[in-house]
């Protein structure tokens, strides 16, 4: 479990070279409740780098959705992490 309490949600896209379709997965946790998760194929992405930021877009719409306003993402792509943490770079 996370050390900053809340409700956190990591999401996670798939991509592979040549596939016709990308994969899209989130799974959110907030402690003393059952974990919410949300998976689907999509159309190919253009790259692995645009498979998680669009994995990760739709967590958030998913999580605005579900009326989660106050979320902790995260992902394991450290790209994506660093895009967005310098987006004047």
């Amino acid at each position: 479990m996370p050390s900053i309490p809340g409700r956190w949600c990591f999401a996670d896209g798939s991509w592979k070279e040549g596939d016709s379709f990308s994969g899209q997965g989130w799974y959110s946790t907030l402690e003393g409740f059952d974990g919410l998760l949300g998976a689907r194929n999509v159309r190919a992405s253009l790259s692995p780098l645009h498979a998680e930021m669009e994995a990760l877009l739709w967590a958030m719409v998913c999580m605005r959705n579900l009326r989660q306003f106050q979320v902790t993402f995260a992902t394991d792509c450290s790209q994506l992490v660093k895009m967005i943490s310098t987006p004047e770079e």
